[in-house]
């Protein structure tokens, strides 16, 4: 199967936003994938942007050929994580994990979900820095060899320091980064998968979460990583 990751480059609009996810999903439809991620724009789904608009973005995104998934979740929350059937005409990816926000880097939810056994993860993590979606990237490679076998990070790009949007888009098939968005600019990761989506095998244990995510997740819940060592010896 074909499959496409996008990675979108922030613009100064909603509207610019939504014309370029467009025109990236048309483009992954010109190429013959069969299953398009797209990131999430937050700024879509806010109250500022036009109803119009919205409704002319997703009937666009209906018209492109294959089958595209949005991981959503409102901006300012912690994230979810699910799982789900695969879309009509996408079978052959098995059943998906969702994972948005903190739930990508949360033990718990990565452990809840692989109960589930899902073929397939996509992630949305909403890295904070270029150094989180490096991280991000790290941790996806311990997940397709235990978590699942396909896993792609579909995100936005081109944000200041500590806003979300720092890129890290991938595709990442059995340990091996298959396509990976370069740089903070746009990006369209195409790439062909051996489906049905084969079981790893055998199937590792869930990868530690690295330190940088660690402390970001810890943050944003209020406490602090804890450490095997004396902070202070004095």
């Amino acid at each position: 199967m074909k499959i496409a990751v996008i990675q979108h480059r922030l613009r100064a609009t909603g509207i610019e936003d939504a014309d370029a996810l467009l025109a990236a999903a048309a483009r992954a439809g010109e190429q013959g994938a069969e299953f398009v991620l797209v990131p999430d724009i937050p700024a879509l789904r806010e109250d500022g942007f036009p109803n119009a608009a919205r409704t002319a973005f997703m009937l666009g995104l209906e018209k492109v050929p294959g089958r595209r998934l949005i991981p959503q979740a409102p901006p300012r929350s912690a994230g979810i994580a699910a799982t789900a059937p695969p879309p009509p005409g996408a079978t052959g990816l098995g059943r998906i994990g969702v994972f948005v926000g903190d739930s990508c880097i949360d033990r718990n939810e990565l452990e809840r979900i692989a109960l589930e056994t899902p073929s397939t993860a996509v992630f949305a993590p909403r890295n904070e820095s270029e150094l989180q979606a490096e991280a991000m990237l790290e941790l996806a490679v311990g997940l397709s060899d235990s978590l699942a076998a396909l896993v792609m990070i579909a995100e936005t790009a081109g944000a200041e320091a500590g806003e979300v949007g720092h890129g890290g888009s991938a595709i990442v098939f059995l340990g091996e980064v298959i396509a990976e968005a370069v740089g903070q600019d746009d990006d369209l990761l195409v790439a062909e998968i051996e489906t049905p989506i084969p079981v790893p095998e055998p199937r590792d244990v869930l990868p530690e979460i690295p330190l940088i995510l660690a402390q970001r997740l810890a943050q944003h819940q209020g406490r602090k990583v804890p450490v095997d060592y004396p902070a202070d010896l004095d």
